[in-house]
């Protein structure tokens, strides 16, 4: 059994981010809801990647993909707000979308066997094309 010491260790990041739920696992790690104790910006998503579990391809993958982010500012792309090495967790962390992101929201129209109507799909389609841009101008700006 875990002194209570212990158990606020598994659950608080960096002296800074206090887990709130699990919101999924994935491949990479595992992305928990945290509440940022030092920010106005309180609910946000932070990824941790057990660094033993990966190789080390995969742990330059997570390192590589925080510096993107880290770069990136666009309305339709997940804002980056941090990284760093908590005990053995690589850690992002990122906005939170109270809504989920496009994958859930499609899913779980799917769910209820409703469509979107052709002003919603041209809406999205515009973000997409627009994120999308974006990333292409940062690629070619970056060569």
């Amino acid at each position: 059994m875990c002194t209570p010491d212990e158990a606020v260790q598994h659950t608080m990041y960096a002296n800074r981010y206090q887990q709130i739920k699990k919101l999924g696992q994935g491949s990479f790690g595992t992305a928990y809801l945290v509440h940022d104790t030092k920010s106005k910006h309180e609910k946000k998503v932070l990824k941790a990647i057990f660094i033993e579990d990966v190789s080390p391809n995969e742990s330059l993958d997570a390192e590589h993909e925080a510096s993107i982010l880290a770069r990136l500012r666009h309305p339709n792309i997940v804002r980056f707000y941090d990284s760093f090495m908590d005990a053995n967790h690589f850690c992002i962390v990122t906005e939170y979308c109270e809504d989920g992101d496009l994958d859930q929201y499609l899913k779980s129209l799917r769910k209820q066997r409703s469509r979107l109507q052709m002003d919603q799909v041209i809406d999205l389609f515009i973000q997409l094309v627009s994120a999308i841009n974006f990333l292409h101008s940062k690629k070619n700006s970056s060569s």
